[in-house]
């Protein structure tokens, strides 16, 4: 089929800026010859890509799924473009959770900068992102993987009960970040049962609640009650003697870190260099 370039840009610019006003503003022609392009489109794919919503329109399925594919598609035809005038280090967005960011990724960061081709830009998420192009090239996330990517686990998150040094643990609060109510203070659970602690507080109201390992970490710091933190979130304040550990026993939390990119993208060359680059830091982190 011969589809017309305008109408692929069209759709593409509609799916990044969720409004046709707006789409039609960057490619510099009305709103309506953005409609145009859409119907054009819909007739020569044989699908329906976008559909009525309120007062604008919406992408459907179809129209989705294709406008992903033409992003990627149109980024690539971007990079290549700068490569091809001469650019040598490009610079890839780098997405990581606000725990694996400080407390993995930045003491080694300097390796990544020093010995490879790419620059990194970091950017941190609290909450499960948004897995586009739009939002960064690259993620690290512990969260369930969406249809489409290239996954690489990493490792398995483990637990560790920290507190401040000369603290009683029994006259003092835990701190959970399991704060839903269908599993409140389950973190605690699993770890007094798997160290054979009976924890008084657990049946009273000494239990402060935080949404984030960082936050659990600086209470911890600041004495304000013991709290179980990723390993290597707590490795450095260990060796600092901000913090002891309270037991010998580690917490599987569940949860796996994975680095992951859009299948589309596997061939990047900077993509590559980034696997690489953390797979050879896993690799000597295990050794």
């Amino acid at each position: 089929m011969n589809y017309n370039l305008r109408s692929l840009q069209a759709l593409e610019a509609v799916y990044r800026h969720r409004s046709v006003a707006h789409a039609a503003t960057e490619l510099n022609v009305t709103a309506s010859a953005i409609s145009h392009q859409l119907r054009n489109l819909s007739a020569n794919v044989g699908e329906r890509l976008v559909q009525k919503s309120g007062r604008g329109v919406e992408l459907t399925e179809a129209g989705q799924r294709l406008a992903e594919s033409l992003h990627v598609a149109f980024q690539q035809i971007k990079l290549s473009m700068e490569e091809s005038v001469g650019r040598t280090k490009k610079v890839l967005r780098l997405a990581v959770c606000s725990s694996f960011g400080p407390g993995w990724l930045i003491k080694r960061l300097a390796d990544l900068q020093a010995n490879r081709s790419i620059d990194v830009q970091l950017r941190m998420y609290a909450q499960h992102p948004q897995l586009t192009d739009s939002v960064a090239d690259a993620f690290v996330t512990a969260y369930p993987l969406e249809y489409g990517y290239v996954s690489t686990p990493l490792f398995d998150e483990v637990l560790v009960a920290v507190h401040a040094p000369d603290f009683s643990v029994m006259d003092h609060p835990l701190i959970t970040t399991s704060i839903d109510a269908h599993d409140f203070a389950n973190d605690w659970r699993q770890f007094g049962s798997a160290a054979a602690i009976d924890f008084p507080q657990l049946s009273s109201s000494k239990v402060m609640q935080c949404t984030h390992y960082l936050l659990a970490m600086e209470m911890a710091c600041h004495g304000l009650g013991a709290a179980l933190v990723p390993d290597f979130l707590a490795e450095e304040h260990l060796r600092a003697g901000r913090i002891e550990r309270m037991h010998s026993v580690s917490l599987q939390s569940g949860r796996r870190y994975h680095l992951c990119y859009k299948s589309a993208r596997k061939s990047d060359p900077a993509l590559l260099e980034l696997h690489r680059w953390f797979k050879h830091q896993i690799g000597m982190t295990n050794s």
